[in-house]
């Protein structure tokens, strides 16, 4: 092999792992643009039972479908199957250390990523390329979805921009029909 040879390739594999590198890090470290939790039941005391609409509601033959296979009316009992809830993450910039786990610290000035939420007292959160459960903290929250009226200077962290979700829930309808409407929120459980 000549100098030349030997030169390209070793600029060739330089320039391979550079670029490999560079374009891996930022991927696993950012979260999925949808965050799609799959059966969840937000709340802590949410649960798939008999439900009662608490207002008129469209229900879809798919999530992604806009063709509507029923028309669930207030007052109408149905059955919620199962559910889905649809986010984009929402970036927190951190203000106070806080810990998470036993051993993992999220320092002021870092930033994670809010998913959604798990139950009552209980977040989902994208962290260093990890989806972690970590109790609730106070985010201070200027469109008042989470905590408007937060002491600022005690405040773990600050959404960067509203957080929305999507909570999709798969049921039978009294007409026999299955498919999913958006927001299980339209709905009352009945005990």
């Amino acid at each position: 092999m000549n100098l030349k040879s030997i030169i390209h390739k070793f600029l060739f594999s330089v320039i391979l792992s550079v670029s490999s590198t560079s374009s891996t890090t930022p991927i696993e470290s950012s979260p999925p643009l949808l965050h799609i939790r799959k059966d969840a039941c937000p709340g802590e005391y949410c649960s798939y039972s008999s439900w009662v609409a608490s207002k008129p509601v469209i229900i879809y033959k798919s999530i992604k479908s806009k063709v509507s296979v029923d028309t669930v009316l207030e007052g109408d009992t149905i059955e919620a199957i199962k559910g889905e809830i649809h986010t984009k993450p929402v970036p927190v910039l951190v203000k106070n250390d806080y810990p998470i786990g036993d051993t993992d610290t999220i320092k002021a000035g870092e930033t994670f990523y809010l998913l959604d939420f798990d139950s009552e007292g209980y977040y989902n959160i994208w962290y260093k390329g990890k989806e972690l459960s970590t109790h609730a903290v106070d985010i201070y929250d200027k469109w008042g979805d989470l905590c408007s009226n937060c002491d600022t200077s005690i405040t773990f962290g600050v959404l960067q921009y509203q957080y929305k979700s999507d909570w999709w829930v798969l049921i039978k309808t009294k007409h026999g029909k299955t498919g999913w409407a958006k927001s299980g929120y339209n709905f009352l459980r009945i005990e």
